[in-house]
């Protein structure tokens, strides 16, 4: 069985590999709608909003996890309504990066792309966890959902233990979702003025 940090280095490679190509695909695309029209704007502005939520919500778990995954069950805070928020919060930066291109169809691509990654990393973790942990994580199983938070399940810890170097370096790992922002920018200029040429024309 692979341990939990081979996991998470192979699904690093497979994120890294599938990113390859799709960045190239990225760069001779643009939104069908037109740059600065208001259906381009909004979709460009719910992206920018879902990375900053990303970042946010990626930092507010490392309060909760502290680097601890893999030795003790954490189960307050957003791991008592979701067992993946970390996860599911980059799914969401990864539906922002898309959109922040002003195109729904990119969005939501690049968000099913990272989710069948992480849908296949998170099995392996799983039965990984279960070895280690044993009932109480398979109780966990039971009673939390996977992907979709469960409100009614939460419940906090009066006091946790938090590791302040694992919090900034969570949140500049996260802040690499905001890079798509100034990246999109730029395309879109260099697109407009013909540097770059548009080959796809996404809605």
């Amino acid at each position: 069985m692979l341990a939990l940090s081979s996991i998470q280095k192979l699904r690093k490679t497979v994120l890294a590999i599938t990113a390859v190509p799709l960045a190239i695909f990225l760069l001779f695309t643009h939104s069908l709608a037109e740059t600065g029209s208001l259906p381009h704007i909004g979709v460009e502005l719910i992206g920018w909003a879902a990375i900053v939520i990303c970042i946010i919500g990626r930092s507010w778990c490392s309060l909760y996890v502290g680097g601890r995954k893999s030795e003790v069950l954490v189960r307050h805070g957003p791991y008592s309504v979701v067992r993946n928020p970390l996860y599911a919060f980059s799914i969401l930066g990864s539906v922002g990066i898309g959109l922040a291109s002003g195109s729904l169809v990119l969005g939501l691509a690049i968000g099913l792309i990272v989710f069948i990654v992480f849908a296949a990393v998170v099995r392996r973790e799983e039965r990984y966890l279960l070895g280690k942990l044993g009932d109480d994580y398979q109780l966990y199983l039971l009673q939390v959902p996977r992907w979709i938070p469960h409100p009614s399940l939460w419940r906090d810890a009066s006091t946790v233990t938090v590791s302040p170097v694992l919090i900034v370096t969570t949140f500049f790992d996260a802040m690499w979702f905001a890079l798509a922002i100034p990246v999109f920018e730029v395309l879109e200029r260099l697109q407009n003025l013909g540097i770059v040429p548009v080959l796809a024309l996404l809605p």
